[in-house]
């Protein structure tokens, strides 16, 4: 079993430099000077790399744990996004995408208000509306985080600007945090959409053997579903059982549902 925690704030920072040369004089100095030592919990190895060709930034996380028992535990994190996004040809190109779905949000919202007002109950009688509903909520979301995105972004950059010429560390670990945020609410979107798209499409042959094929298979996929959550319900007691004798932690089921 295994448990979710964070880290209190504080710790020591040891800046390695922007070269090859002054790195590997750092990590020699820390060495000699047992930075590392039976007191230490966690290593961080944190670095953004940027490559002007393809316009792409990648932010690498290395974290060794170490455990009270001996011996460590180690994790990584790479995550590659793009800051500048409205950059050259293809910039414009996305920045056009970007407005002309504005401007089909805002007709699709218009027409869903209008809808609601002449229909009143006999709108929400309808399953498809959902769905414009969620994708509505949805687009708002991305909207806000393309916002929130847009600012740490701007502010990352004009950091780095004005600190460039000194050794000071920049991190660009919120930054990539909502631009994968941004990704993930788009892909939502993406996906919402791509289903209303396939709604227009059920007359077509395949699409209405394939749907055929779907609600024939809801039953079954039903019935599985449910054997697994009793499976694993199962497996989760056993294991709560176990282990709230010897971890503190396990004391509820669901502390011991995550950690499973």
């Amino acid at each position: 079993m295994a448990d979710i925690a964070t880290y209190g704030s504080g710790g020591y920072v040891a800046r390695v430099g922007r070269n090859i040369d002054t790195a590997l004089a750092v990590i020699a100095d820390l060495k000699e000077a047992d930075w590392i030592d039976r007191y230490t919990r966690a290593v961080v190895v944190e670095f953004t790399v940027y490559n002007a060709n393809i316009n792409f930034f990648s932010t690498m996380s290395y974290t060794v744990e170490f455990l009270n028992m001996g011996g460590a535990v180690s994790s990584r994190s790479i995550r590659t996004y793009r800051l500048h996004r409205f950059v050259g040809p293809a910039g414009y190109i996305i920045l056009a995408l970007h407005i002309l779905y504005v401007a089909c949000f805002l007709y699709t919202l218009y027409r869903e208000v209008k809808l609601m007002k002449e229909q009143g109950k006999r709108y929400c009688q309808q399953p498809w509306n959902f769905l414009e509903i969620v994708n509505i909520l949805v687009s708002f979301s991305a909207f806000a985080v393309f916002a929130v995105d847009y600012i740490t972004s701007r502010n990352t950059m004009d950091k780095l600007l004005r600190h460039h010429e000194s050794s000071k560390f920049i991190s660009f670990d919120l930054a990539s945090f909502w631009n994968q945020a941004f990704v993930w609410t788009v892909a939502t979107v993406a996906f919402i959409n791509i289903s209303k798209f396939l709604r227009l499409l059920r007359f077509n042959p395949l699409m209405s053997v394939l749907m055929t094929s779907l609600r024939r298979m809801l039953p079954e996929v039903t019935g599985f579903a449910v054997y697994f959550t009793f499976l694993f319900l199962s497996f989760v007691q056993l294991g709560h059982l176990m282990m709230v004798a010897l971890c503190i932690r396990s004391r509820w089921l669901t502390a011991s549902t995550v950690a499973l």
